[in-house]
């Protein structure tokens, strides 16, 4: 008998002596149910229905359990401290809760999270965004805008800003000293340290010795890598600070930061000075993939941290590297255990040589003197400095921020700089009345203001004056100083390069096309512009412009000085031995020739129709003892007012009277220095004075000049022999690879010819057995066909003829024929006995001599004279 189902539980009739009922789970209806629940008699059949019948009872169920393994606990006193210490700052907590939730009633219910979501926060498992409904995201979103998150988040302080960051040491071998403990020593040490110890967050030093750098390359490492390290410093700080230091919670997204930062490890850059390692760093910081983090500003304060760092010393910046090479290799090894793909392939290559250019990076840091460190941070305050610093002439004091700056203002700027002007209120007027064309009001105020310059001096004493020569047209500014370097506004700092990149880039391109006259404009693009205005792209082309404003060429400029030089020496080279040596260049080949010998530009303009002139020529320049000084300690260049080149320069250098002479010499960013001019007539020993004076002044700098030059070139012959050398190994190895696998693809060639060989006399073999196999067999065919075809020996008889037939070998055989038999009957028997491998062959007769060939075959035994018997030999053809 089946057993009963019932769906519900009627005890009056159930009786012992009814077969047993068997009852549906009272949570899913679906399975037969196995337990009841002791509380409420519920019937379910597993545990998810047992957790989901009844809160109240899975509650209760719990909460026995935990009482009674609470009862068999026995806490001591440090357990009872620290569950006091919770209960209390539980209670605190719940106080105040209480007084935010009095103080917000206004909010309603829309603030409460559902009760689902509650649950699963208590149960512990995760939330998504989408588990939340519409209002709990409103919420949620408003609280993520309004920064009441943020508050949540802990503020990070940089292990460099710690006081214990200053007192770093690693061992002699750049090991750390402290060595990790483990997690027995480490519990023990907390337990004696009390509940507030916190362990070091300094990142340890190397766990191995760190090898010299002459163990690493061959060669001398480069002289530039202070400011390699410059920039993985501001990588490294930058790294941290966009990840509130836990860079382990994106490993590879931290790696993927520091080669977009750092121009060494990411983009294989070499920075040659500190200015261009950091001008890297604070574009990258000032990109719009980073800007959101504060623009220039938290690039300016990263370079602080920059020099904290530096200012530690070289344990700390040994245990800063450590830690970005574990960051780098951490990125590398999360994305070898990705699924490989192709821009992740070229990421973990570049993760591979960044890593090891920090590892000798940090070897090299180990091996230099402690106090180089303090130096090198001082060289990028100093840099730092010059960025934040920077005056204005039109905008007044630039102070460094994240703020964005008016358009009309860089353009004002722009035009102050090119011109010198004082007056802001004159730059605009004169902006506006052109709609803020800088390339239309440069042309119109350098057209109006070419003749009357407002600094304009018509002394005729000697002045130490300094000209500024930049994209566009030159300006010289006067001044009583003696100092070499350019006067008026200094240059823009590495923060004001940065923020007025754009419009310099646009406003230079306009200043070079604009093609007014002047020193600046001729020193600085004089090629250019002329090849502009040649192809019709210059100002004066599309303006209707004078052509005789287009600069000269390089060929015309040297054409015209030689002519000089040729016109000098005739009218007072004669009476004299001596006479300045004059180059036959043009000024900016003489002012290159003066930069690569590392003298002053001595520069005289000649004028013919003043009456100082022939005077102070033969008395003062040709003079034994001025020519001689010029001679030896400047370079020489002179022009005639009446050229074009001499015309200009008088123009550009303002020279009021005649004679005229001048020193210059080449300064950086395309700027020349007008360290000394001397207006009027002078006597040899005024002269003399005068470029002894100069020559003195400038003695410090050229000095410094001819140094750093004799530094370059030594840099870069060690490059060019290391380069040389580098080249010679890879020649050579690829030659011994080339020679390798040409030895190798010629015994890959002659084994395969000496393997075709043998197969083919293989076949050739086969095939001449086969053919030889065949051959034979035809021949047994045929003879075994001949013997079918003679038919059985006649007896003997009258009609019957003996045959007897001698073989070459000796051998003889006799048989009997009909006489009717022809003589090929005779052939076929021959070839039937098989005793000659040979067919071509004939049968003769000695007594008389006859051969029965081809042409007697037909003829019967008895017409052929063979009967009634007959001797026949075989003869070989």
């Amino acid at each position: 008998m089946a057993d009963a189902v019932l769906t519900s539980e009627n005890r009056s009739n159930h009786s012992p002596l009814d077969p047993p009922s068997r009852f549906i789970c009272h949570v899913c209806q679906k399975q037969f149910s196995h337990y009841t629940c002791p509380r409420c008699n519920s019937r379910y059949c597993s545990l998810p229905c047992y957790k989901s019948h009844s809160e109240r009872c899975t509650e209760s169920f719990m909460r026995e359990n935990v009482m009674e393994e609470m009862k068999g606990m026995e806490a001591d006193e440090e357990t009872k401290r620290k569950m006091l210490d919770i209960l209390k700052r539980f209670h605190s907590e719940e106080q105040e809760g209480m007084d935010d939730r009095m103080d917000d009633d206004d909010l309603g219910d829309d603030s409460v999270l559902s009760e689902e979501t509650v649950q699963k926060v208590l149960s512990g498992g995760p939330i998504n965004f989408d588990d939340l409904s519409a209002e709990e995201k409103k919420h949620f979103q408003r609280a993520v805008a309004s920064g009441e998150l943020s508050k949540l988040i802990e503020p990070w302080d940089p292990w460099w800003l710690k006081s214990s960051a200053r007192n770093i040491s690693l061992s002699k071998e750049g090991t750390r000293l402290v060595q990790p403990l483990t997690e027995e020593e480490a519990s023990s040490s907390h337990q004696d340290y009390g509940a507030g110890y916190q362990p070091s967050e300094i990142p340890p030093g190397p766990d191995t010795l760190l090898p010299p750098v002459r163990k690493l390359i061959s060669r001398e490492p480069s002289p530039f890598l202070a400011y390699h390290l410059v920039d993985i410093i501001y990588s490294y700080c930058f790294t941290q600070r966009l990840y509130n230091g836990d860079w382990q919670s994106d490993a590879i997204g931290s790696a993927t930061v520091v080669l977009s930062v750092s121009s060494v490890l990411g983009q294989t850059g070499q920075p040659e000075t500190v200015l261009e390692a950091l001008s890297y760093c604070l574009e990258r910081t000032c990109s719009p993939e980073y800007r959101h983090m504060g623009g220039l500003q938290f690039g300016l304060g990263l370079v602080n941290d920059v020099i904290h760092v530096m200012s530690l010393g070289g344990h700390a910046l040994i245990c800063l590297l450590c830690d970005l090479q574990k960051m780098v290799q951490a990125g590398e090894k999360e994305l070898k255990a990705e699924k490989t793909r192709k821009s992740k392939s070229d990421i973990r290559s570049k993760l591979k040589l960044a890593e090891r250019k920090v590892y000798f990076i940090m070897c090299w840091v180990h091996e230099q003197p402690g106090e180089a460190w303090s130096s090198l941070a001082a060289i990028v305050r100093a840099e730092k400095s010059s960025g934040m610093d920077y005056r204005g002439v039109a905008l007044g004091v630039i102070s460094v921020s994240s703020q964005p700056i008016n358009p009309y203002d860089r353009v004002a700027h722009e035009f102050t700089m090119l011109h010198c002007l004082e007056d802001p209120g004159l730059c605009t007027e004169i902006l506006q009345a052109h709609d803020w064309d800088l390339e239309l009001a440069i042309s119109s105020f350098t057209s109006n203001h070419t003749d009357n310059h407002p600094f304009s001096s018509s002394s005729t004493t000697t002045a130490t004056t300094t000209t500024a020569v930049g994209p566009s047209n030159a300006t010289i500014h006067r001044s009583d100083s003696t100092s070499i370097a350019p006067a008026g506004a200094p240059p823009p700092g590495l923060a004001w390069k940065i923020i007025t990149l754009p419009i310099s880039v646009i406003s230079g391109s306009l200043g070079l096309i604009s093609g007014a006259v002047g020193f600046g404009l001729w020193a600085a693009g004089g090629v250019l512009s002329y090849s502009l205005g040649f192809i019709g792209l210059g100002s004066n082309s599309g303006r209707g412009g004078d052509s005789s404003a287009q600069l000269v060429t390089v060929s015309a400029a040297s054409r015209e000085a030689m002519e000089f030089v040729a016109q000098f020496e005739r009218d007072y080279g004669s009476g004299t031995s001596s006479r300045p040596n004059f180059v036959g260049e043009g000024f900016m080949d003489a002012l290159t020739r003066s930069r690569n010998t590392f003298k002053l530009l001595f520069v005289y303009l000649h004028s013919p129709d003043h009456l100082d002139t022939p005077a102070f020529c033969e008395g003062t320049l040709c003079s034994e003892v001025l020519c001689a000084f010029v001679n030896e300690n400047f370079v020489a260049w002179g022009g005639s007012i009446r050229g074009s080149e001499g015309f200009k320069m008088s123009n550009s250098l303002k020279a009021s009277r005649f004679p005229f002479c001048a020193v210059v010499m080449p300064s950086t960013n395309q700027r020349i220095a007008l360290l000394q001019q001397v207006e009027g007539p002078k006597s040899p020993e005024e002269m003399l004075m005068i470029l002894q004076r100069v020559l003195e002044e400038s003695a410090p700098v050229l000095l410094t000049a001819r140094l750093e030059a004799e530094e370059r070139t030594t840099n870069m012959r060690l490059r060019e022999e290391q380069d040389a050398a580098y080249r010679a190994a890879l020649e050579a190895d690829q030659a011994r690879e080339r020679q390798q696998r040409e030895e190798k693809e010629r015994l890959e060639r002659e084994a395969a010819e000496a393997e075709r060989k043998c197969k083919e006399e293989e076949e050739a073999k086969d095939r001449a057995a086969r053919e030889a196999a065949e051959k034979d067999a035809a021949l047994a065919r045929l003879r075994q066909e001949k013997a079918l075809s003679l038919g059985a020996e006649p007896e003997k008889g009258p009609d019957v003829t003996q045959v007897l037939v001698r073989f070459p070998t000796g051998e003889r055989k006799e048989r009997r024929f009909h006489s009717a038999a022809t003589i090929q009957s005779l052939y076929d028997y021959v070839d039937s006995l098989g005793y000659l491998n040979v067919e071509n062959y004939s049968l003769v007769t000695n007594f008389p001599r006859v051969v029965y060939g081809t042409d007697k075959v037909s003829l019967s035994l008895k017409e052929a004279g063979l009967h009634p018997q007959a001797s026949l030999f075989v003869e070989l053809n």
